[in-house]
């Protein structure tokens, strides 16, 4: 498993730990990639120096563009089906009840918040040190011959 999966899973499992409570009956994987994937991207934004928060072109899931690659609570995603998220798009994803979502707290704070605050008291800065010496992807060049 590469560092950057390993910290993804770490999340994961520090919220199926410690906050099950606030999105029982279902597991955080459950949760961060079938609602709760701005919460997921905010997270890991907090954690990423220079990554940005994107979204999908049909507006349907957020991931985090970080080193010429976009994560989700999965793993690595398809770049392509991602855009940058505007102002207006952060409007929207901030206000969860437009999308008839219940409001989701950890503890009485914001998903991102709490989860953030719990990953800082865990003592991880060797695996985020080892995921920001990652190198950023290249993008393939093909040769027409």
């Amino acid at each position: 498993m590469n560092d950057m999966m390993q910290f993804i899973t770490f999340i994961k499992e520090l919220v199926d730990d410690e906050f099950y409570q606030a999105i029982e009956p279902v597991s955080a994987e459950v949760y961060f990639a079938g609602g709760g994937c701005y919460e997921f991207a905010k997270i890991l934004k907090t954690f990423l120096p220079g990554s940005k928060v994107m979204i999908t072109k049909d507006y349907n899931h957020c991931g985090v563009y970080y080193k010429g690659k976009v994560y989700d609570a999965k793993g690595v995603c398809e770049k392509e089906d991602f855009q940058d998220l505007t102002e207006e798009d952060k409007l929207k994803l901030d206000d969860p009840w437009r999308y008839g979502i219940p409001e989701v707290k950890f503890e009485g704070k914001e998903v991102a918040t709490a989860v953030s605050e719990e990953i800082k008291l865990c003592r991880i800065e060797a695996l985020l040190e080892r995921i920001a010496s990652l190198e950023e992807e290249k993008p393939k060049s093909y040769v027409l011959t």
